[in-house]
């Protein structure tokens, strides 16, 4: 985030280059949620991205809410795995 910050407050940087890490910055996070959101939620969460950046307090909220449901489930699904795993042994 602050690699971005400091490339698009540089006034000699290409756009170009601050284009992409703007894309980045917004599309990183959001990066096989499908895996681990309802196609209920996925829709929302697509409603919400495709909305212009007002700093609404409610929106970035149920953005936020979304985010740490998926990463939550994203968290059980990697404990899960580890769990399941039969050649480890747990200590």
């Amino acid at each position: 985030m602050r690699e971005v910050s400091e490339l698009l407050e540089d006034p000699e940087a290409d756009e170009d280059e601050k284009a992409r890490a703007m894309r980045k910055m917004l599309h990183d996070p959001f990066k096989d949620l499908d895996a681990f959101l309802s196609d209920g939620e996925m829709h929302e969460l697509n409603e919400l991205k495709s909305r212009p950046s007002e700093n609404d307090p409610q929106m970035m909220a149920k953005l936020q809410a979304l985010l740490g449901v998926a990463t939550q489930r994203r968290i059980e699904a990697k404990i899960d795995e580890l769990l399941d795993r039969e050649d480890d042994i747990l200590v």
